[in-house]
């Protein structure tokens, strides 16, 4: 008498049926795997929100990761710099800071200073920058870049 197996494969054990619910089994398994979080690419932050003298006085709405790049003329042959003022909102974190010469670069031709920052908390503050002097912190601000920044979460 010759034994009839009725599973293929590895593992068949002669005579015995497949059980009816390994189908579907099989199927929530591999539908909780595709759509069960086993995504390997993380969230991504939102795209980051450049502002330039034109913003002053504005309010800009953002999250929290997200970052904030502000970029304003400025002239350092003369010795005058953009920089962060001490009542600035605590709700952005200075990322970077860099000066970057005009495209023509002829002598005492101005550039840009470049400040990124990164929103840290949720709130509302104002993101306040002076142009002055470095040497001269006493002496009132030349020009004042003023934005209101409100931050939501997620």
């Amino acid at each position: 008498m010759s034994r009839r197996c009725v599973r293929r494969g590895a593992g068949a054990v002669p005579g015995r049926p497949r059980h009816p619910l390994r189908p579907l089994c099989q199927a929530v398994l591999l539908i909780a795997v595709a759509l069960g979080g086993c995504d390997p690419t993380p969230p991504q932050p939102p795209p980051a929100i450049t502002l330039t003298a034109v913003q002053n006085g504005e309010r800009i709405d953002t999250r929290v990761g997200q970052s904030v790049i502000v970029r304003l003329p400025a002239n350092r042959g003369t010795g005058y710099g953009w920089d962060v003022a001490p009542n600035s909102t605590p709700d952005l974190a200075l990322s970077s800071r860099a000066y970057v010469d005009a495209d023509d670069g002829g002598p005492g031709v101005g550039g840009a200073d470049l400040f990124v920052f990164t929103v840290r908390m949720r709130g509302q503050g104002n993101l306040v920058l002076v142009y002055r002097r470095a040497w001269r912190k006493r002496e009132p601000a030349v020009r004042r870049f003023v934005v209101t920044v409100v931050t939501h979460t997620g």
